[in-house]
């Protein structure tokens, strides 16, 4: 199904707009290191590959992948329109490769055209309706539309599809923060996180939904347990001196 590019979509709120303030605030949290993150890493590494495979199909008759590799380099140009144009033209053509819904989505919303990007997934999700980086990216569009219930629905399934996916287990609990089901958000974070950050990540979110009373308890029990973090001996050591044998 394709999508006109005159459609109007609802401006973001908001509420989107907490959503997207809380989501950078808990992305961000905690990360001191200037050195590039694995996500960046691996951005910069499929950048790269794009634009590799472009000019590998640059005289041949365009596959998905390489039209696909041409979009992602238009998008990174900002040159949007023309990035969906290819996008479309995939998808008209191979409406079963799943990447182009993926990429055409993120396009969208990238111009703030939430709606049309919730449609493009969903479409996708027609055609796999397992797919977890579908499920996890429609998600975010309802967690950016304070859609809560329904971004917690599609985290549940993306997390459960991909477990070992950090961004999914994280997502799913910033989900079930913004529930208010503050103990199965911190269960989830305790998942993948440290203790202190779990609880810093849970303070972040209380506040954001305006319950100063809990967020003020997860920052001490967050600070607290840094603090013991940075009191306990390196692993290997206890303490007690070298073993002279």
């Amino acid at each position: 199904m394709m999508y006109p590019l005159g459609r109007k979509d609802r401006t973001v709120g908001p509420v989107a707009m907490t959503a997207l303030s809380l989501f950078l605030a808990l992305a961000s949290g905690g990360c001191e290191s200037t050195k590039p993150t694995a996500a960046e890493n691996s951005e910069a590494a499929r950048r790269a590959a794009d634009d590799d495979e472009f000019a590998k199909g640059a005289n041949l008759p365009p596959t998905p992948r390489t039209l696909l590799a041409m979009a992602r380099v238009l998008a990174a140009q900002g040159r949007q329109d023309e990035s969906i144009y290819v996008l479309n033209r995939i998808l008209r053509e191979h409406p079963d490769f799943l990447p182009a819904y993926v990429d055409l989505a993120q396009v969208q919303l990238a111009q703030g055209r939430p709606d049309s990007a919730m449609a493009t997934l969903s479409a996708g999700q027609r055609l796999a309706p397992q797919d977890p980086v579908l499920a996890n990216d429609l998600g975010m569009c309802r967690l950016l539309q304070g859609d809560y219930e329904q971004a917690s629905a599609c985290f549940e399934l993306a997390a459960a599809k991909a477990p070992a996916n950090l961004r999914y287990q994280t997502n799913r609990a910033l989900a079930l923060g913004m529930l208010g089901r503050y103990d199965q958000c911190l269960r989830a974070y305790q998942q993948v996180l440290a203790p202190a950050e779990a609880h810093h990540n849970l303070a972040v979110i209380c506040r954001a939904r305006h319950d100063q009373t809990r967020a003020d308890q997860e920052d001490q029990t967050a600070k607290q347990l840094g603090q013991v973090s940075q009191a306990a001996p390196p692993a290997g050591q206890s303490g007690q001196g070298t073993d002279p044998r």
